[in-house]
């Protein structure tokens, strides 16, 4: 049996087609399946859970989630990994960053041909964990796959999150411009503010005027801005990208260099490998988990799940053995 979830919203209701179109094609196999559909925010959470808990643990089972990152990120709260799961991505949201990250097919019928084909590979893979505080707020505890962040990077996706840029952008298949539309906005109001960074318990920097901090377990967030270039999701750590001590118009070029996948970015950014990695700030800013925005906070503790999510993916994307030291290994 295989499970799909579907949130017929994402991209601006264009997701809903993909599965229709999609629909059709599974009819034609003949196959057992079962779909749900989203119809809120935080419903995917709530389908997960009760897909992996209980009496159903003891059958393997494989989810394929169409949707964008934010409803991959809420199947992956909602997963026991005590059940035997495979987990399975059809990407059709705006910014695909997950799938972009990894190689997967853009094309939904490619994507669901390398899913039901049973020679297809698993890959199992990392994600991350944040745990955050604020005064008044009880903690929280939230899992990502593809980056964390908190500052400037948390100010855009809370501004796009239902914004009319958002949707005529989506219209018109330009999901990347509506990142930088609201980036320039928030490049003249976000704020910053001090504090501390603690990598693996030891390793004590101060940090002054932060624009933001981002954990990734994959290179690009927002799009294609491609903050960690080096992050790799199988190697137990996470990848930060530092930016303080810039003034506004200094942190236009490193957007830029990001934005194009240059390696190296400008004076003002700084890369980090860890396991974890602990923020005390002296004010609160906005935090995110795969672009899903929560409360503020001035505590954020990033910790690195090493290899606990088995993925099917598509082995005409996997990297050829001449570009050496790759980030897949196979299960």
């Amino acid at each position: 049996m295989i499970y799909f979830i579907v949130n017929p919203k994402a991209a601006s209701g264009r997701s809903l087609k993909k599965w229709e179109t999609l629909e059709r094609l599974i009819g034609k196999r003949e196959m057992m399946y079962q779909v749900y559909m989203t119809e809120c925010p935080g419903h995917a959470v709530k389908i997960a859970a009760a897909l992996t808990a209980g009496e159903e643990r003891a059958v393997e089972k494989t989810l394929v989630v169409l949707g964008g990152d934010g409803t991959l990120n809420e199947v992956l709260q909602g997963l026991r990994f005590q059940a035997k799961i495979k987990l399975a991505y059809i990407p059709a949201g705006s910014a695909n960053d997950f799938s972009k990250g990894l190689g997967l097919p853009a094309n939904p019928k490619r994507a669901l041909s390398y899913i039901l084909d049973r020679e297809s590979p698993c890959r199992v893979l990392d994600y991350g964990m944040i745990t955050c505080a604020s005064a008044g707020h009880a903690p929280l505890h939230r899992r990502f796959l593809v980056s964390s962040g908190l500052g400037f990077d948390a100010a855009v996706c809370r501004s796009l999150n239902g914004s009319q840029v958002k949707k005529v952008c989506n219209r018109l298949h330009m999901g990347r411009v509506a990142y930088m539309v609201v980036g320039l906005w928030q490049l003249l109001i976000h704020r910053r503010c001090s504090g501390e960074l603690v990598l693996d318990g030891g390793r004590r920097i101060p940090l002054r005027r932060i624009s933001f901090i981002s954990a990734h377990i994959l290179p690009g967030e927002g799009g294609g801005f491609r903050f960690a270039p080096d992050a790799d999701p199988q190697d137990g750590t996470l990848s930060l990208c530092v930016v303080s001590g810039v003034s506004k118009l200094e942190l236009i070029p490193i957007l830029a260099f990001a934005l194009f996948g240059i390696r190296r970015l400008p004076k003002g950014a700084e890369n980090f490998q860890c396991r974890e990695a602990e923020i005390s700030l002296q004010e609160v800013l906005p935090t995110h988990t795969d672009g899903e925005v929560f409360e503020k906070m001035k505590e954020v503790h990033f910790r690195c799940e090493s290899r606990k999510l088995r993925l099917i993916v598509d082995r005409k994307t996997l990297p050829s053995k001449k570009e050496g030291k790759r980030r897949f290994r196979k299960n």
